[in-house]
Order: C-alpha cells, then structure tokens, then sequence
C-alpha cells in the first residue's frame, strides 16, 4: 500500500515537471526509468523490490533519449534525471519509515464481483478473473507458506557500461571471431536434466493424490466405525469437535495469508503498469517449444498470472515466489549452472533489459564454452520486437552463438495480453515484426539439435500462432 502510494507520488513528480513539454511525458516512463535503474543494482536483501537507489554518478540514458524526444534540452533533461532520483530516495525514506511503523499488509476482504474475484485492503481494490484466481490457489497450496520469501544475492544484474550505449546510435556493435565448430563428441549423452526434473515432479503430484486419497479412504471408514459404536458416543463427539475447530481456525489463518499475498502479488503489477510490456505467446507456441527439437522447460520473464510452464523467474520474487517463481531471471546461472537448460525468453520489449539479456546469456555460454568438456548445454528461444537498430539485436545478430533467426511478420501472429488475469482480456494481433532467435553452446546443439532447414522451424511456429 505505502509503495504504491510512493511510486504514484513519483509518478506525479514526473508529469509535473514535464506538462509543458510539446509531447507530454513519455509513455511509461517512470516505469522504464524503474527498470533501468533496477538493472545497476545488486539483488541483495535490504533493497526496495520496485523503487531504485539510483547513484549519482549513474544517468539513464534511455530517460534521456525520451525526454530530448519530447521536447526537452539536454541540459534539463539531465537535471530532472537528477531531481527523480533525489525524490525516489525521499520516497524509500519514507517507504522505510511506515513499514518500521507496520511491517504488515492489513486484512483483505474476498468478494465476489461481476465475473472476477475483488480482494480489498484498505481503499485499494484489485480484480482477477476466477479462473486466474484458482490458479493461484493451486499454485500456493502445492508449496509451503514460507518457501523463497528471501531472494538470493547475487551478482549485478548488468554492468552500468555496457548498458550505457543504449541510446540509439546507428554504430553497429563488433563482435569478435567466432570459436571452433567442431567439437569432440563426448558429451552426446548428457541426461536433460530439466525433464527429469518434469518428470519427478508429476511422480510427486501422483504420489501425493494417490496418499490424499488413501487418506480419505482411511476417515471414511473411520466414521462408519464411530457411528457404530453408539455407547461410545459421549467421549468421540468432544473430541470431533475439538479437532474440527482446530482445521478451521487454520483454514482460516491459511485464507487470509492467501489472501494478504495475492493482493499484494496483484497490487503490484496492477501498480507497476505497462500491460504492453508483459504481453505472453499463447499456450499452442509453449506445445510446440516445449516439444522437439527445443524441449523448454523454463521460462525466462513471466509472472504467477502469465507463466505458463511450472518452472519459471520473474521480475519480483519478494511477492511471486510463494506462488511459484523460482526468483529474478538475473540470477538464473544460479539455478541452473550445474545443469544448464533449454529456456524460453520473451522479454519485456524494453532496449535495456534485452540488451541486459542478451549480453548475460552472451557471457553465460562464453564462460562455459572455454571449459574442457564445453560446459553445461545451453539453449535459449528468444523473442523480441523487430528492431534491428538496437545494440541488443547487435549482440544476438553478430553472436557466435546464433544458431537460427526468424522473422515473423506483423499481423500474422498475436500475443496474450499482459493483464490476461484480468476479466475481458483478450488476445491481441502484433501490429510489429518479432525476431525469434535461437542461441546455443556447443553442448546446447549437440543436446537440442535443430532441423537443417530454419525455415521448418519457422513453419511451425507459425503454425502453432495460428492455431491459437
């Protein structure tokens, strides 16, 4: 609640100072002034998960190149770059001081709305169509309360030079040579370790239903032998009732903790906005990425309201971890360094976070290349818009890693919406080309092999667009 309040205060601070601009502020500006910052600071406990610590010796060249577009000289520009990050660390003080003063989300109220589920706290209200809602439920009841509410440490997100060339500049970005292609076929039978895991985790589920179900078996036979015992009955029916007090006092504490999680899981992407920028591919293109010859198992940037496979990180752990995020997409050497992975990325259509992306996945299968055996296998299917004047399609374009790139043309292919958990969204036609690229180590394509022609892949994947 104070957040949102803060980042709206900001917010305010920013259309203030640019309401005489010939083009009014930028769209999504604060938010992309968020992210960029976010991108020079460490995933460390102790700083805020939206508002940035932005350092003084840090500019956001992409505010800048926004607000010279609108209308404004450089030298403001770069003033009120300053005067947004003195007021975003006014703004953490005071975000500091009302959570000493209550660290606690107040109650939240469940109601039923027209066609959507309403959780309430306080004067904010946030909507999620049902079957949104019963997804989350499922997802939190299958993992413990207090599992991932600490994010790991980790490295930066990006280095601040290498992000700083973001501005659009026409310079085109040289790559070095690149490796050797042949390899020695030693590791042709390394296990795909991200089926496995797929796998051991259905047996679980089966496993769990199969007890659930003995255990019901168990009571069922259990009550039939209390009614039974008629002269018994003074000294079971205390008891009953004792135990059945019990579940409900902690099936009601378990609803509120819900609750309390998932508006504030809910809060914030309803705060942060930007529902372009978290638009997701429809469930036919999953089917076919998670089958041959990629075999996806995770997803790179996705939500607990957009993913759709089971294993994927998000931009918020501290509020998606306890319905399933594995943490930040910045920290994924993390989690898969020993094993590697066929992963999916479709990120926020943003310059600086995919050019962050792709130099991470870059210097991800470098590191690995240079080892003995090659590494790990890595193979990531990414998506992003049609801009070939971007030092992020420079990275992925001239990388030696580069296996395949496909165009996908406009209007022939579409995209979930970003607030699909809302109720009346519906999919969207893409009005822009896509680049699909697909980058893979030496261990990846000998792992994931891919068809001689791209231009099957590319069939295919349009296939599975229009048949959504």
């Amino acid at each position: 609640m104070a957040r949102w309040r803060q980042m709206e205060i900001l917010g305010h601070f920013l259309d203030t100072q640019c309401q005489r601009l010939p083009r009014g502020v930028p769209e999504h500006a604060l938010l992309r002034w968020c992210v960029t910052q976010k991108l020079f600071e460490r995933t460390q406990d102790g700083s805020d998960p939206v508002i940035p610590s932005p350092r003084d010796s840090v500019e956001d060249p992409g505010l800048l190149y926004e607000l010279e577009k609108a209308g404004l000289p450089l030298r403001d520009a770069q003033q009120l770059g300053a005067d947004l990050a003195l007021q975003a660390k006014a703004s953490l003080r005071e975000l500091h001081a009302v959570q000493s003063a209550n660290q606690t989300c107040g109650p939240v109220v469940l109601a039923e709305a027209l066609q959507a589920v309403k959780l309430s706290c306080g004067s904010r209200t946030v909507l999620i169509a049902p079957q949104y809602w019963h997804k989350l439920i499922q997802t939190y009841h299958s993992l413990t309360i207090d599992q991932g509410l600490s994010v790991p440490g980790g490295e930066p997100m990006a280095k601040p030079e290498e992000l700083l060339g973001i501005v659009r500049t026409g310079e085109k970005r040289k790559r070095g040579e690149s490796p050797e292609k042949e390899h020695t076929e030693t590791v042709r039978k390394k296990v795909r370790t991200q089926q496995s895991q797929q796998e051991t985790e259905t047996r679980n589920k089966q496993r769990e239903e199969k007890a659930e179900q003995e255990q019901e078996a168990e009571e069922d036979e259990e009550k039939e032998e209390r009614d039974k015992r008629v002269g018994e009955k003074e000294d079971t029916e205390p008891k009953a009732e004792t135990e059945i007090g019990q579940q409900d006092t902690k099936v009601n504490e378990v609803s509120q903790e819900l609750a309390k999680r998932a508006f504030c899981l809910l809060a914030r992407y309803e705060m942060q906005g930007g529902e372009g920028y978290q638009a997701a591919l429809p469930l036919p293109v999953f089917d076919f990425l998670t089958g041959a010859p990629l075999y996806v198992t995770h997803e790179c940037f996705a939500s607990p309201l957009n993913r759709t496979l089971a294993s994927f990180t998000s931009a918020y752990p501290d509020v998606d971890m306890p319905f399933g995020s594995r943490g930040n997409f910045f920290q994924l050497r993390q989690l898969f360094g020993s094993t590697g992975g066929s992963f999916e990325a479709n990120p926020p259509f943003m310059e600086e976070i995919m050019l962050a992306m792709a130099l991470y996945f870059e210097h991800w299968m470098q590191d690995e290349q240079v080892k003995e055996d090659g590494g790990v296998p890595l193979s990531v299917t990414v998506f992003v818009p049609g801009w070939d004047d971007t030092p992020a399609y420079d990275v992925m374009q001239q990388s030696p890693f580069r296996k395949v790139m496909l165009v996908l043309e406009k209007d022939k292919h579409g995209y979930r919406p970003g607030f699909q958990h809302k109720p009346g969204s519906q999919r969207s036609i893409s009005y822009a080309t896509t680049f699909v690229f697909v980058l893979q180590n030496r261990n990846g394509a000998l792992q994931w092999p891919l068809p001689p022609s791209p231009l099957d892949l590319r069939d295919r994947l349009l296939s599975a667009f229009h048949s959504s």
